[in-house]
């Protein structure tokens, strides 16, 4: 029995050689038949080009971190944002697209805390726990959405205490009261807060009490967006009726209290309307930004649109009692009541304010809100914008006498104190692809960076802005014209008293695209005008200013007689090369520094 078994092993292993050498000459001659097609088709295959990379797998990853910081900032900067409801046009959030191109681009994103910080809301249990854990230890963002839907009518009235908490539920931490006064729940980590709600759920944060026993330790910045969709304006007209939601005190924000955000210092609402004095805002705050409703909005709302009243919102009794440092107001399309005109107003009494922004497009509101915050106010920077569309009735001396009060109230404000010493003065003027035009008039107590034309724009003390249709060279010849009217740049009136400038402007920038902008500068009265600064060292002109600079100041020896620095494009006409020839001739120790074109 043993030797049977021997010898079928023996037969066994003598098999299995034999057909491991037959496999291996299977294998070989597979190997060199196929190495002998590829030599016999290499003249054919040097003429295909080889599969190219994708693009994104050929950056580097320290140009994906640039790009990546690039897009999150861009996506998030307004913070609305952060409460978009993903839909088939709202793709999903950045962080979760590039990370889902390919390996390299998910390791990229993984690795950047900075890329998961902005939350947005509706974001699943799942999805907030791994923003939390990529971000680790840094601030975060955090959007949040109250809606109606998906209520409905045979329903009993909406619980916004469960949307809150089921928001709330993966960043908050339970802890024990004590004497029922602590809050039961902390959110850590939180920074800033985007809440998105209709007015007539806002009005329920404070009849449901859905904000109790809930503290925000690390909230610095509120945003609010009132504004409601379709769907939500019908389900509250059915609230309305069923459950009293009837509009009353829309703007109260006192349920914003010190024990729900100790550190609360920012807030900004959004849909604001109409503006009257029933705007109640926490103690304590060092910013506010307000931003009235759009058509849209009141349309859905029901509000009708109706000139701006100011003076209840101007002479609130509570301005003096607040700390705030700055003030953001965006008017939006608002017109302002003309029958106002006779009353006189009150200063706004904010004794800390430092900073305010407006943006408009009426003038009369950008005018009456300049009297308003007062000649005297110890502003440090001050932000205009005014966007203006000319109709058949428009008077080009009224704008001009209008905007020219602004100016002067405004360097008025910065010359009642001398730590805010104006030195640089910027013009710009340009042509945008959908036939706006913009100018821009910029004083600064820096110098001008002219290798970072962004940077003194975002420096500047005063900053005034008009934007028109690029056929109304009228209104931006008024604009212009307003500021050369202005006696604060050079000289200040007192009663009949001439006093010098507190103001040493030593820098001076004159940017225009369009040749008929730069002839007004240059030729009507724009240039002697601003001869009135004595200080200045530096003049700066680009663009199509530079022929008509050029011309003046070689026509006019004493005009600007300190100038020691001259900046010109390094490219301009024969005939400016001729006047500039001349100025150098006239003019010895005048140096030339031609600017290299973007």
């Amino acid at each position: 029995m043993l030797r049977v078994l021997k010898r079928a092993r023996s037969n066994i292993e003598d098999r299995l050689s034999d057909l491991n050498k037959r496999r291996r000459l299977d294998v070989s001659s597979f190997i060199s038949t196929f190495s002998h097609a590829i030599i016999l088709r290499a003249p054919a295959t040097k003429l295909i080009a080889p599969p190219r990379q994708s693009a994104p797998r050929n950056l580097p990853d320290d140009v994906l971190y640039t790009i990546f910081d690039f897009v999150i900032e861009a996506h998030f900067t307004h913070l609305d944002a952060l409460f978009k409801v993903k839909t088939s046009k709202d793709p999903a959030p950045p962080q979760i697209v590039l990370a889902s191109v390919c390996r390299q681009w998910r390791n990229v994103a993984l690795d950047m805390r900075r890329l998961w910080t902005d939350i947005p809301a509706g974001a699943s249990s799942i999805n907030a726990a791994n923003y939390l854990a990529r971000s680790e230890d840094l601030p975060l963002r955090l959007g949040m959405n109250f809606s109606m839907a998906p209520w409905a009518p045979h329903l009993e009235q909406p619980d916004f205490r469960k949307q809150l908490c089921d928001a709330l539920a993966p960043f908050a931490r339970r802890i024990v009261p004590t004497g029922g006064r602590r809050p039961e729940r902390l959110v850590k980590r939180v920074r800033e807060l985007a809440i998105n709600v209709s007015p007539n759920v806002f009005l329920q944060f404070r009849e449901q009490q859905i904000w109790n026993k809930l503290s925000f330790p690390d909230v610095e910045k509120l945003h609010i967006s009132l504004k409601k969709t379709v769907l939500e304006a019908a389900l509250e007209i059915i609230c309305a009726e069923r459950f009293g939601w009837w509009p009353k005190d829309w703007y109260n924000l006192l349920w914003v209290n010190s024990v729900l955000f100790p550190k609360l210092r920012h807030i900004s609402i959004d849909g604001v309307w109409p503006l009257s004095g029933s705007l109640e805002i926490p103690w304590g705050l060092e910013s506010l930004d307000i931003t009235l409703s759009d058509a849209t909005q009141r349309e859905r709302q029901g509000l009708q649109y109706t000139p701006l009243w100011l003076r209840g919102f101007a002479e609130n009794p509570d301005w003096p009692h607040h700390r705030l440092e700055q003030l953001s107001m965006d008017f939006g399309d608002a017109c302002y009541s003309h029958d106002q005109e006779h009353l006189s107003y009150r200063a706004m009494c904010l004794p800390s304010l430092r900073e305010i922004r407006l943006t408009a497009k009426s003038l009369d509101i950008l005018s009456v809100m300049s009297k308003i915050i007062g000649p005297g106010e110890p502003l440090r920077r001050v932000v205009m914008s005014l966007s203006c569309t000319p109709d058949a009735s428009f008077n080009k001396a009224a704008f001009r006498t209008m905007f020219n009060g602004i100016f002067t109230d405004q360097f008025r404000n910065f010359m009642s104190h001398a730590e805010t010493e104006l030195r640089s003065l910027c013009i710009t003027h340009r042509a945008g692809p959908s036939g706006q035009t913009t100018t821009t008039i910029l004083a600064s107590a820096h110098p001008l960076d002219l290798t970072d034309p962004f940077s003194h724009k975002l420096d500047a003390n005063l900053h005034f802005t008009l934007t028109c249709d690029a056929r109304s060279r009228d209104v931006v010849q008024a604009f212009l014209g307003a500021l050369f009217m202005a006696p604060a740049p050079g000289l200040f009136t007192i009663g009949s008293v001439v006093q010098s400038a507190l103001h040493p402007f030593d820098t001076l920038a004159l940017f225009s695209d369009d040749p008929a902008v730069s002839s007004f500068v240059c030729l009507h009265g724009g240039m002697d005008s601003l001869a009135r600064l004595p200080h200045l060292r530096t003049l700066v002109c680009g663009d199509s200013a530079a022929e008509g600079v050029l011309r003046d100041l070689s026509a006019k020896p004493s005009l600007f007689g300190n100038l020691t620095t001259l900046h010109t494009p390094s490219w301009i006409s024969s005939e400016a090369m001729k006047s500039l020839d001349a100025l150098l001739r006239q003019r010895k120790g005048l140096a030339h520094v031609a600017m290299e074109e973007e």
